[in-house]
């Protein structure tokens, strides 16, 4: 006896432990499948919200024709680098060249000029003592005439070697002439107007317009045409440069131009047409697609990141309150894939609405929807959530939220006690209404023009009446497919038409009249407790 109570409590323990082992497994993997679903959904949203910051990489180039409108996918502001080089060379070449003036040219020039006139000195004396040497009164004439001659030629040829210099021997000749006063005052004029010329500043480039200033000079100052003449000889040929381009400082005076010309800024906006259909791409319209990174796209991967952390925080937030408020819908996986599949598809149909405008994008269908499927509250909540990631589609703002969020209220309202479809269309009307004061309100606020405000307003309209279509093309499938139970679903089955209430009344008319009447009662008191929504 006791063996077979020991054998029972082993048997019991064993289907005890068997059962146990059982609820974990389920437990464990209905917790892993509202893991895939939260990832699923969170991957997915991401997808349809970021598809934007993968932008195509525009292969145009300069000369060729484009085959589309290129538009801004948003607005830029950006400095305009071709604009901005043009003012910096312009900057750069306003700038004048800087020049020194070297004196020590000066003073070279007027040592070679006391050279010049001491050589001739030198000569002048070796004229005279060769001339002493002669006795014969005829042959010393014509002896020393042709002496002269030749000494004209070597004495020219040397001086021209000594001070590198290239002085016709005729000069040359007149100089040996002159008695050392002459010399002296020549000498003096040279010095002067060769000082004059050069301290006013001589270039490189000017240095043909400075010999004849130096002439005119010369000419003014000498009494002697004759003087003037032998002395612009030599003043010409000894005159050099005296301004000297001073690279350094010049180059610092541009670039100082340079970094004061500030970059020029070009606003473009969105959706304006940078280049368009069957146009020829120019140099302008490359340096834009450039500057706006259309030509080599980067992936902004910090605004990715950021919209994964905003769309994790608002489906963890969801899934925390279906579980402390809402534990069955929250433990039931085929409710919470209908939750996420509702979701995914708004947020995809707000994309693409979202092209044409953002207020006509049909949020309100998912609140309808899911207030049909699961009660307002989960609807209001979810309303506010897919609400805040709507307006994170390029383009998007505070207006589209707020409009979103209204219109998704007013619409769960209107169908607390909805038990006909048809009666759906009241509350697209009601979406419509709200939709033109909430979208006018926002429009005044923003000092919008009233034909903005109008257009806007016909967006709006148009978002109620596709929300309530979407909203009764969509609920029939929904409750085939994930087996929901809704009041129209109800309405429609209390339809005495259908196959079983007719067989009912055909063959048990006193049990169908009971099941009426007990319906009605029951209809009733739910509505007097609050319990029918």
């Amino acid at each position: 006896m006791k063996l077979y109570e020991k054998w029972n409590k082993w048997k019991s323990r064993d289907k005890i432990s068997g059962i146990n082992m059982q609820k974990k497994k389920l437990i464990d993997k209905n917790i892993i499948q509202k893991i895939s679903i939260f990832f699923i959904l969170l991957i997915a949203i991401t997808l349809v919200l970021s598809i934007n910051f993968f932008p195509d990489k525009i292969l145009l180039k300069e000369g060729q024709i484009c085959t589309k409108d290129i538009l801004s996918p948003g607005d830029f502001e950006f400095a305009d680098v071709e604009a901005t080089q043009n003012l910096k060379e312009k900057a750069a070449k306003s700038i004048k060249e800087v020049y020194d003036l070297n004196l020590a040219n000066i003073e070279n020039v007027e040592k070679e000029i006391d050279s010049f006139f001491i050589k001739i000195e030198e000569y002048q004396e070796k004229i005279d003592e060769s001339s002493k040497d002669t006795t014969d009164p005829i042959v010393e004439t014509d002896s020393r005439l042709a002496d002269l001659k030749l000494n004209e030629i070597g004495m020219a040829n040397e001086i021209n070697k000594d001070l590198g210099l290239y002085i016709s021997e005729q000069v040359i000749a007149a100089y040996l002439q002159l008695d050392n006063l002459s010399l002296e005052k020549i000498k003096v004029d040279i010095k002067s107007s060769l000082r004059k010329i050069m301290e006013q500043g001589i270039k490189k480039d000017d240095l043909e317009n400075a010999k004849k200033q130096l002439i005119r000079e010369i000419s003014e100052i000498s009494l002697d045409h004759h003087d003037a003449l032998i002395a612009s000889e030599i003043a010409t040929s000894l005159l050099l440069p005296s301004l000297f381009l001073n690279e350094e400082d010049t180059e610092k005076r541009r670039q100082e131009a340079i970094a004061s010309v500030d970059d020029v800024t070009r606003t473009i906006q969105k959706g304006q047409i940078i280049i368009r259909k069957g146009e020829v791409a120019t140099s302008e319209g490359i340096a834009i697609l450039n500057a706006l990174g259309l030509k080599n796209p980067k992936i902004n991967f910090s605004n990715i990141i950021g919209i994964i952390m905003i769309t994790a925080i608002c489906f963890l937030v969801v899934f925390l309150y279906l579980s402390y408020f809402y534990p069955d819908i929250y433990k039931n996986v085929n409710k919470l894939i209908l939750l996420g599949i509702i979701s995914i598809f708004v947020v995809l149909l707000a994309k693409i609405a979202s092209q044409a405008s953002g207020y006509l994008m049909p949020s309100a269908s998912a609140s309808m929807l899911i207030a049909i499927s699961f009660g307002p509250n989960i609807a209001i909540l979810l309303t506010v959530v897919l609400s805040l990631l709507i307006g994170f589609i390029p383009g998007g703002g505070l207006n589209y939220i707020l409009v979103s969020i209204i219109s998704g209220i007013v619409a769960i309202y209107s169908i607390r006690k909805a038990t006909q479809r048809s009666s759906l269309t009241r509350a697209g009307l009601n979406i419509a209404r709200v939709n033109i004061v909430t979208i006018s309100a926002l429009g005044l606020i923003s000092n919008e023009g009233y034909y903005l405000i109008l257009q806007n307003n016909l967006w709006g309209v148009l978002n109620g009446f596709l929300a309530v279509i979407l909203t009764i093309g969509i609920l029939p499938f929904l409750e085939s497919y994930f087996d929901i139970t809704t009041s129209f679903k109800l309405m429609e089955l209390s339809n005495p038409n259908q196959p079983l209430l007719k067989k009912l009344i055909l063959e048990a008319p006193g049990t169908y009249h009971h099941s009426i009447v007990v319906g009605n009662l029951s209809e009733t008191a739910a509505e007097e407790i609050g319990g029918n929504g």
